[in-house]
């Protein structure tokens, strides 16, 4: 849950529900990243009252600086995990971020193509 969820008479200013659903994408992409969930540590089973204070009064959700992660990826991560929904990136502005942008389509189906293979 983005931050301004918890706080019900928040605005969100004119994006509204959407910047709720970027944050939501942030942290999606650096959970499976990271492979756990980012907001509190790994081995901590999180209770309501964790998550809303880790979310609306600990820092945004980051990549680790000791990870080897792309500028991409982080630059994209902390685009959308910004606490102040008026500052978090658009759908657009996320849309032409390198870090989609610059993909390449036809190798990122290939290596989940050779994903699944490997598990079935």
């Amino acid at each position: 849950m983005s931050p301004e969820r918890f706080a019900p008479n928040a605005q969100a200013g004119p994006r509204g529900a959407c910047a709720a659903d970027v944050w939501s994408l942030g942290v999606t992409v650096l959970e499976l990243f990271l492979g756990h969930r980012p907001v509190l540590p790994a081995e901590r089973t999180p209770s309501w009252k964790m998550l809303k204070e880790a979310i609306c009064y600990g820092e945004p959700p980051a990549v680790p600086e000791s990870a080897a992660a792309s500028a991409e990826l982080r630059g994209f991560v902390a685009a959308c995990v910004q606490k102040d929904p008026r500052r978090r990136a658009t759908v657009p502005q996320l849309l032409a971020h390198p870090f989609v942008a610059r993909r390449n389509v036809e190798a990122s189906r290939r290596a989940l193509r050779e994903i699944i293979v490997e598990t079935m």
